[in-house]
């Protein structure tokens, strides 16, 4: 199954969330520890595939240091199920059991943009209770959690945007005149 906060569970799931700095970085779930994500990503435009880990940001700046003429940030094909389809994905939108702090709806639809154009595989070390923060750009985060026994890995980074989408249509709420979103997402049908 899938989660946006993004953790799997005999599933996966994908979360929205703020998130404070590196330093000191927690997993969004105690008990949780933190992994980093793999992103298969061709540097020098010519196939041969990298390994690289850290957010979607951190990859395109390190990609940016090894070739600026890289277009791994490229239209990728989306390969995962589009989110109006998702009829078992399940939404939870609030704070969650841990209180979670709320996410701006905005850096979360820059995270899911940047998702869905880089193309290759999302893989995940196995749980349970493995994290990746896949996107975090000014304390808003998109995180992916593993709670299988296994290595499992995504049709596509878009899947993790779509899930994360899912939760920036259904959880939005304003506070005190600002628009915030915080939720997770779980998916049994890729696993």
């Amino acid at each position: 199954m899938l989660c946006i906060l993004v953790f799997l569970s005999a599933f996966w799931a994908v979360l929205a969330l703020a998130v404070n700095a590196p330093v000191g970085l927690h997993a969004p779930i105690p008990g949780y520890e933190i992994s980093e994500i793999t992103w298969e990503v061709d540097v020098f435009n010519n196939g041969t595939l990298f390994n690289l880990t850290g957010t979607i940001e951190q990859v395109h700046a390190d990609v940016s240091k090894m070739n600026p003429n890289s277009t791994f940030v490229s239209s990728a094909i989306h390969q995962g199920k589009p989110a109006d389809a998702a009829d078992d994905w399940t939404v939870h939108c609030g704070p969650g059991a841990f209180n979670w702090l709320p996410a701006r709806p905005g850096r979360i639809d820059d995270g899911i943009y940047h998702l869905s154009k880089v193309s290759g595989q999302p893989r995940a070390g196995p749980g349970p209770g493995a994290c990746a923060r896949v996107s975090c750009s000014w304390e808003s985060a998109i995180w992916w959690c593993n709670d299988n026994l296994y290595d499992f890995a995504l049709p596509s980074f878009t899947t993790i945007g779509d899930c994360a989408q899912m939760l920036n249509r259904d959880c939005q709420y304003i506070e005190n005149h600002w628009d915030w979103v915080r939720g997770q997402n779980f998916v049994s049908s890729l696993l």
